[in-house]
């Protein structure tokens, strides 16, 4: 009886120790279950768990469960949330350095923007400077390629002129469409919908997957293919959660962000390549306007809104890597 006792003793402070010995991260984004986002942190949480022969778990909370992007930037600052992946419009307020990542066509191509994903020397230059800040960049997620929506066709830069765009809150994205000639109009995203049903703007940009997803085509049914912004969302990692890390455990996790990332946005075209499919076959007005035109109206916005070094010498190694 006292050799059985003394066995289940032994085997119950042996379970202790391995839960013990687990890492549970946490991983926050706002796209709904089932999106790219989610199908991304899913990879990275697979990648890790074997890597790290289970010793590491990544819990996901998807939908804002968490808080909006702006708050969970802020959980990984002061370390209450481990990853985070989001607008990069967001990360702005706290990373200004990653402005020319919001620069329209700066990334012409999606395979440009793997170069960016894949490119060792740019994380090391924006961690320089996140790293101080409580944050670091593991790599970038993809929120496709960004078009116009409108309540009638596009079909050159003449016909966005005086267009009372939404667009998100950012004065790089504000000042690149007024230089486009259009009246950009900064707005939150949950009021979109209602703000193009009701006429207080008239179009907005967005991606296809997101343009079918919410259905904004029932009251902006043409679709101008401009690819303005490849939309790359920084896949963030709280400093505080890297720094009390093994150097095993932080290369299984800086690793594992980039195949994972590069996964994401290949998952994001095929989506996106689907719902232009769709969108056709929903009766949406498809139009692919000269880009150029529109190139060449934003070709001086970098020297405008760039200002800082480590943001100069960001744009001019996107370039470089076209």
């Amino acid at each position: 009886m006292k050799f059985g006792i003394a066995l289940a003793t032994a085997f119950f402070a042996a379970t202790l120790t391995a839960s013990a010995e687990e890492i549970v991260l946490k991983a926050g984004h706002a796209a709904a279950p089932g999106e790219p986002y989610q199908l991304g942190f899913e990879k990275f949480a697979e990648i890790v768990a074997d890597r790290s022969d289970g010793e590491i778990k990544i819990e996901i909370f998807p939908s804002g469960q968490l808080g909006s992007e702006l708050e969970m930037i802020e959980q990984m600052i002061i370390g209450t949330l481990d990853f985070q992946t989001g607008t990069n419009a967001y990360w702005t307020n706290f990373v200004p350095e990653l402005k020319p990542l919001d620069i329209p066509y700066l990334i012409q191509s999606a395979e440009h923007a793997d170069a960016v994903r894949r490119s060792s020397t740019v994380l090391d230059l924006i961690n320089n400077v996140t790293q101080e800040r409580g944050l670091r960049v593991l790599a970038f997620n993809s929120g496709g390629f960004q078009h116009v929506m409108t309540k009638f066709p596009i079909n050159s830069i003449e016909d966005l002129q005086r267009v009372k765009l939404r667009v998100i809150p950012n004065p790089i994205f504000i000042e690149a469409f007024q230089m486009m000639g259009a009246n950009p109009t900064p707005l939150p995203y949950a009021e979109l919908y209602g703000a193009l049903q009701t006429g207080i703007v008239d179009g907005a940009t967005a991606a296809n997957t997101n343009y079918f997803a919410q259905k904004f085509y029932e009251v902006a049914p043409h679709w101008a293919m401009i690819s303005y912004s490849a939309n790359l969302s920084p896949f963030g990692m709280s400093q505080k959660t890297y720094d009390r890390l093994s150097d095993e455990h932080r290369a299984i996790i800086e690793s594992a962000a980039i195949e994972a990332s590069l996964y994401q946005a290949e998952v994001y075209a095929m989506s996106d390549a689907e719902k232009l499919v769709q969108l056709k076959e929903l009766g949406v007005q498809v139009t692919t306007p000269d880009r150029d035109q529109f190139i060449a109206a934003v070709e001086d916005l970098p020297g405008e809104v760039l200002s800082e070094q480590t943001e100069i010498e960001l744009a001019d190694l996107i370039k470089s890597l076209k």
